[in-house]
């Protein structure tokens, strides 16, 4: 903006520029560096909360890994890597969803369909959530969220029969069921041998192709399951349609999931 008097004046976000300038410092390995970074959040008047926050992100990143794989000998810097290990993980969902998917080996004892919940949480237009369950999904390859989607007791011809004297209403409904089955497995045919989290990744790149880059540098995904599903260009559609499918199945379970219960007397 320019003053009365012609002057140039600028308005800066005091707060966010010294927040930047302490984290590029607290990513130096530099302890003098570290001692800067601390300082600089300290000009931020009353924000010391602020300051203490983003050490512990910080050193999350810093000191996670090393702690997890025992590589940590001093005791104070076991203490930040347990100390930011709380504070993310208590953070938001979104964080805890993501550090368990991303770092799924070191959660194991986290159930996968509470992972799969959190995630489920973020909203569908943010691409992070699909990169993520593409992640998720990519240690159970060999399950789908379709196959259990198509699930009925089957009855003989002989109890069918039965079932259409002595109750023709459910013999029927039963019918109609089985007719909406085989049109749906006719639907899932050409993407059938299409892993969920194919579908998952492509609907990321969809929203944000820039998670593409991410997906080729993946430590989370194999080698061997690269080599058995690489992704190719020419299924796209495939990974397209899975994704769409996915998503209308996982609709359908909340729809059933959110439906109320019924009255047994009634």
């Amino acid at each position: 903006m320019r003053d009365d008097d012609f002057s140039d004046q600028y308005i800066v976000n005091r707060q966010e520029i010294l927040i930047n300038q302490a984290v590029s410092y607290f990513l130096s390995e530099d302890r003098a560096m570290m001692d800067t970074a601390v300082y600089l959040l300290k000009l931020i008047p009353g924000n010391d909360a602020v300051a203490d926050n983003v050490r512990k992100f910080v050193n999350f990143k810093k000191y996670f890994i090393k702690y997890r794989l025992n590589q940590l000998s001093d005791p104070q810097e076991i203490q930040y890597a347990k100390e930011a290990e709380l504070y993310v993980l208590g953070s938001s969902d979104e964080n805890r969803a993501a550090i368990y998917a991303e770092m799924r080996k070191y959660y194991q004892h986290v159930p996968f369909e509470q992972v799969d919940s959190l995630l489920n949480l973020m909203d569908d237009d943010n691409p992070k959530k699909w990169y993520l369950k593409g992640i998720l999904w990519s240690n159970r390859p060999e399950e789908s969220l379709l196959t259990e989607d198509n699930s009925q007791e089957e009855l003989s011809d002989a109890e069918m029969m039965d079932l259409l004297r002595t109750d023709p209403e459910k013999y029927y409904a039963i019918l109609d069921e089985q007719d909406k089955q085989d049109a749906q497995a006719a639907q899932y045919a050409d993407v059938a041998d299409t892993p969920d989290y194919m579908a998952y990744f492509q609907h990321s790149f969809d929203i944000e192709p820039k998670f593409m880059r991410f997906y080729r540098h993946e430590a989370n995904i194999s080698d061997k399951l690269r080599k058995e599903h690489p992704f190719l260009t020419k299924d796209i559609p495939l990974y397209r349609k899975k994704a769409m499918l996915l998503m209308q199945a996982s609709n359908r379970r909340k729809a059933q999931n959110n439906a109320p219960a019924q009255d047994e007397n009634e």
